[in-house]
């Protein structure tokens, strides 16, 4: 009965095997030949864009001065590594308005406030 099973599962193996490991097939869908698509862009096409879409994974997030390098070279990493569109966008805070501004208090020798 054992031999029986695997003398039917081998054919349906090589099937399946040849199948999948058949490149032709998955080069014929547009789909998936853009999207294995190998493009190296450079810098200032990185720049992500309206035209990109309306959704976003933020990979990661820098500050500093290298902020803009590293982001580049992320953005690169994640292209040779993966092959996926990768872009980067600026965007700055002006933090004196978030930050409170220090203020001296003078008080006398029993607690009080001073003006």
């Amino acid at each position: 009965m054992k031999n029986r099973i695997r003398s039917r599962t081998i054919p349906y193996l090589l099937v399946l095997l040849c199948f999948v490991t058949e490149p032709g097939l998955y080069a014929q869908q547009p789909f998936l030949k853009r999207l294995l698509q190998r493009r190296d862009l450079p810098a200032q096409d990185l720049t992500l864009k309206d035209s990109h879409g309306p959704w976003l994974i933020l990979a990661g997030s820098f500050r500093g001065i290298n902020a803009q390098d590293s982001a580049t070279a992320l953005a690169r990493e994640l292209q040779a590594a993966l092959g996926v569109p990768a872009f980067i966008m600026e965007k700055s805070t002006d933090e004196t308005d978030q930050l409170a501004v220090p203020e001296r208090i003078h008080t006398d020798d029993s607690g009080k406030l001073v003006p």
